[in-house]
């Protein structure tokens, strides 16, 4: 969960803002990620699998990051 990686450099838990800023681009990256899983299809139609999926959906999100 993105509370659980709401972590400094250390791997101490981080409150205040940081904690905020973090949970922010956490649930961020996750609705990207659950984007990138769904546009993951072929020219057909049909959904990716294996390496070809991962492949769409690290780029997906790598793009969608900036």
């Amino acid at each position: 969960s993105c509370e659980a990686r709401a972590a400094d450099k250390k791997g101490n838990p981080v409150a205040g803002a940081a904690k905020t800023s973090s949970m922010k681009k956490c649930e961020t990256d996750a609705k990207a990620a659950a984007s990138c899983e769904t546009k993951a299809i072929d020219k057909n139609g049909k959904p990716l699998a294996g390496a070809a999926k991962n492949s769409f959906v690290k780029k997906c999100e790598a793009d969608a990051k900036g």
